[in-house]
């Protein structure tokens, strides 16, 4: 899962309050809110963009990716797929 970092570059930065947030970087409320709580899904990236400015970083330091796995999950890339029931039906001879 892919999560942002924006609430904690913007505490770091002496951002206390979403409100505060929204002003310095002008984003809308709901926008602001999302981002300083760490709920950023479907960012555009006009405001990546502006975020990177502000903060003085690159796209890659604005998220944080963690893996967790279910007991269902392979460990490795490349899930194996159930064989491929295509073919699987007898053709029927014609006598």
């Amino acid at each position: 899962m892919v999560k942002t970092r924006i609430g904690e570059l913007a505490r770091a930065a002496g951002i206390e309050k979403p409100y505060h947030f929204q002003q310095q970087i002008g984003l809308s409320p709901t926008t602001a809110y999302r981002l300083f709580n760490d709920e950023g899904a479907g960012l555009e990236n006009e405001t990546i963009d502006r975020l990177c400015e502000f903060f003085g970083c690159e796209p890659g330091e604005l998220f944080v990716r963690t893996v967790t796995l279910s007991p269902k999950q392979p460990s490795r890339p490349g899930r194996q797929r159930p064989p491929s029931r295509r073919g699987s039906k007898q053709k029927k001879s014609s006598t």
